[in-house]
Parts: C-alpha cells; sequence; structure tokens
C-alpha cells in the first residue's frame, strides 16, 4: 500500500491561509488557482468524508489482498487488512489545544462522521463515510480518531476477526527476492 488518503474539502490546505466554497471546490475569489487569503483557514459549510487509495506499485494477489515491492527486493503482501475509523471530525482554526491529538473538543460538531467504520485495506475500494453541512466557519485541520471495532460498525468482517480490534494485518514479508515469505 503506498498511500491511503483521506480527502475532506480542506486537506490538501491545512492552515495555508485558502479559503475554498464548498459547493463548487473552486477558488471563493473566481480566479482559478488563487483563493482568497483568509486568516482563519478555509472556510467551510460542508464536508464530504472519503477515502481512496493510490495502488500504484502494488500488485494483485490471486484470490484477493496485493503486494508492493521496493527496488531492493523487500516485499510485503496483505491478503487481509482492516482499519477502524472512529469518527472524523474538522478542526477550527486556532484553537487553543496546545499538542494534545484530535479531535480537539469537536467531537460533536456537525462536520463530524456519524458512524464508526472498518475500512478493508485489501480490497483497495474507494468509500464514502458521509457528508455532513453546518454554519460557514474558518478551519485548519481534520481529526481523525482510530478506535477498536464493534459488531455494529459499518464495513465490519462478519466473523468477528476484528471485534475489539483497531487494526488487523494478514500477510507475508520476505527480505530479499531470494528469500522465503515469513
Amino acid at each position: 500500500m503506498r498511500a491511503l488518503y483521506i480527502a475532506a474539502a480542506l486537506s490538501w490546505a491545512g492552515c495555508s491561509g485558502k479559503s475554498v466554497s464548498s459547493d463548487t471546490g473552486t477558488p471563493e475569489d473566481g480566479e482559478t488557482g488563487s483563493p482568497a487569503p483568509v486568516d482563519d483557514g478555509l472556510t467551510l459549510d460542508a464536508v464530504s468524508w472519503k477515502v481512496g487509495w493510490d495502488d500504484a506499485g502494488l500488485t494483485p494477489l490471486d484470490g484477493g489482498g496485493w503486494q508492493a515491492e521496493r527496488a531492493d527486493g523487500l516485499a510485503v503482501q496483505l491478503v487481509e487488512g482492516w482499519l477502524v475509523i472512529d469518527l472524523m471530525v474538522l478542526e477550527r482554526c486556532g484553537s487553543d489545544v496546545g499538542r494534545t491529538p484530535p479531535p480537539h473538543g469537536l467531537p460533536d460538531h456537525a462536520s463530524r462522521t456519524t458512524q464508526s467504520v472498518a475500512l478493508a485495506l485489501h480490497s483497495l475500494e474507494p468509500a464514502s463515510l458521509g457528508t455532513s453541512s453546518f454554519d460557514p466557519d474558518g478551519f485548519c485541520e481534520a481529526g481523525i480518531l482510530f478506535f477498536r471495532g464493534e459488531a455494529s460498525d459499518l464495513g465490519m468482517p462478519e466473523d468477528g476477526a476484528l471485534d475489539d480490534l483497531t487494526f488487523r494485518m494478514v500477510g507475508a514479508i520476505r527480505a530479499t527476492p531470494d528469500a522465503d515469505w515469513m
């Protein structure tokens, strides 16, 4: 897996001082590529949470899953993998939160995902995690909380393999092209 990306309307900008219109995804000043600077991050009134994959460099495995190999021959095979996202929420700019991990006091903000979801890392299928609207505000970060899965979470494997776990990976690794898979 080269990259798992979790995209929100502000994920590309952070606190860069750009403002994006949530309904069009274009700069509010009307000039392509020249968003209007604002002092409070991105002004948003909606968010659509999505998970997608960059599968460049991955080789599908017979029976499911994938393999990634580096130039030096180190390779990893993922036959089955799961990750539970408990919540995703936008973070306001200028929050006096120190360096504590997200979410910084906004777990009840309307931008929050409404239900935990288990992502099947082995399938590389994109997923939509929800859309919400709220009063316009300035946001500089997105908080993501990973937490143990429960049977009621969306996408949970039916065999209970992820119950009470946040992350599960089944696969093999080899150090060189000549080495045995472990």
